[in-house]
């Protein structure tokens, strides 16, 4: 028996939602740097390079964390990502190290929200399965990023 999952979670959970943080961050040669909002936002508009700014309204979870504990930055050497905290969403700025358009700007940002949802919502998969009684018996990553498991559970 197979199934398809197509899952497009709410980042509700904070810690899972900051583990898929750092996984991404770390998959894509970004370090992850924790501090203040204020502070990190300053950082952030200071240069005076190209900013694009990304709304995450389903993101309670991550915004409740970020309240609590400030803002998060993804740094490497050719650009930053600052997650910071607002009224019942969060904020996600994108900003290059030199030169960058717009659009490319907005296409990194993409790449990290998409690798943060998928790890996220696998996570999550991956979770509800092993309390129903399945086990993983493989996992494959297409090219395009698609990712197949195959489960098992015995009935006994």
């Amino acid at each position: 028996m197979s199934g398809i999952f197509v899952v497009v979670p709410i980042l509700a959970a904070a810690p899972v939602v900051l583990s898929a943080t750092a996984a991404v961050a770390a998959s894509m040669g970004f370090s992850m740097v924790s501090q203040g909002a204020e502070k990190l936002e300053s950082m952030f508009h200071q240069t005076g390079e190209t900013v694009v700014e990304f709304d995450l309204a389903e993101a309670r979870g991550l915004e409740a964390l970020l309240r609590e504990k400030g803002g998060i930055m993804l740094e490497r050497q050719d650009a930053s990502i600052c997650f910071l905290p607002r009224k019942g969403r969060v904020q996600m700025l994108v900003r290059a190290h030199g030169q960058a358009s717009t659009e490319e700007l907005e296409t990194l940002g993409r790449e990290v929200l998409d690798g943060i949802t998928q790890q996220y919502a696998y996570h999550q998969v991956v979770s509800e399965l092993k309390a129903r009684g399945f086990s993983k018996v493989e996992e494959t990553r297409e090219e395009d990023g698609t990712l197949h498991l195959r489960l098992r559970r015995w009935d006994g």
